[in-house]
């Protein structure tokens, strides 16, 4: 949804002159966004018709993944509380510290990290109750910002680390019969191949007289792949 500061996204805003004029057409305007995991300092806004870069509204979000902009909410205790102004200088030190973190750039690029689905990004939205604002530092916004609202953890859920695996499809023991097979994974597409005997039958040829195969004749390197039935 278009609000007036912008389109909202894990308590971040984002706005530009396109979107804000749509908005003006509809007030209850909604729209398709995609998001870059590895760079959440802009999305992309579509309209049915055309596309549209949206950065936002906090630069130092510039070049920041997702994991980095989650751990930055919990660093600046915006987690279960309605007051979140804060200042640059707690947003600069905030950064400065994560990007201290080696778990944190571990997840990033992808390491043993579980895949970021829309149920995450609605665990982080029910969490973070308002979006973030930089105000002037003051007394108050100091003395607010040192108090820890968060009850329970947050970078787990956000992060995925406490979901249960999902179950695969690789459950087909070396026991099961090949009828077994064709019924979970279909039929195979190359049909069933004759016996040798059958073969050499069929060509006229008497299978007790074959002799030895020679290798075809190829030239440079041949490589070759042998596949086992527990793999």
């Amino acid at each position: 949804m278009i609000r007036r500061e912008g389109i909202r996204f894990i308590g971040f805003y984002f706005r530009s002159e396109e979107i804000q004029r749509m908005r003006m057409d509809d007030t209850d305007r909604e729209v398709h966004i995609r998001v870059d995991m590895q760079d959440v300092s802009e999305i992309t806004v579509f309209d049915g018709e055309l596309a549209y870069r949206v950065p936002c509204r906090l630069p130092q979000l510039k070049g920041l993944s997702y994991w980095e902009a989650t751990a930055l909410l919990q660093e600046l205790r915006l987690i279960d509380t309605e007051y979140t102004n804060r200042t640059s200088e707690q947003v600069d030190a905030a950064l400065e510290y994560i990007d201290a973190q080696a778990e944190i750039g571990r997840i990033k690029y992808s390491v043993a990290s579980p895949i970021i689905t829309e149920e995450h990004i609605k665990r982080v939205e029910r969490r973070v109750l308002r979006g973030i604002r930089v105000v002037p530092e003051s007394e108050y916004s100091h003395e607010v910002s040192t108090q820890d609202w968060a009850g329970t953890p947050f970078s787990d859920d956000a992060w995925g680390y406490t979901d249960e695996l999902a179950g695969d499809d690789l459950d087909l023991g070396k026991e099961q019969t090949a009828a077994a097979a064709a019924a979970k994974y279909g039929e195979s597409t190359q049909g069933k191949r004759k016996p040798k005997k059958a073969q050499a039958q069929a060509t006229g040829a008497n299978p007790e007289a074959l002799g030895p195969a020679k290798p075809a004749e190829t030239s440079g390197t041949v490589n070759s792949v042998r596949y086992f039935d527990e793999h």
